[in-house]
């Protein structure tokens, strides 16, 4: 059954951020993540929540924790740590 990662966290500039995100795709797929939305605070732009799919939530919480992914983020312009909220369809029995 597929459950949901939600990541937010404040990125220095959104542009150079999502360029470092899309060049990321490949591995976040690798490692069974979908990207199904972006989203920007309307108030601070650089303000990101992104909501994956897992079709492996003991695999996507791994790589989500993972030096390689804390570095890509680094270096993406990611400020501070990220938030990072495993979730759960309420209205299924998991």
């Amino acid at each position: 059954m597929p459950k949901h990662i939600l990541i937010r966290h404040i990125v220095a500039d959104y542009q150079n951020w999502k360029v470092a995100f899309d060049n990321y795709q490949a591995e976040r797929h690798n490692h069974g993540l979908k990207d199904l939305h972006i989203l920007r605070d309307n108030t601070n732009q650089n303000y990101v929540t992104i909501l994956f799919e897992a079709q492996d939530i003991e695999k996507a919480k791994a790589f989500a924790t993972s030096e390689d992914l804390r570095e890509t983020m680094k270096k993406a312009g990611v400020v501070g740590n990220p938030e990072i909220c495993y979730l759960s369809d309420a209205t299924q029995n998991y």
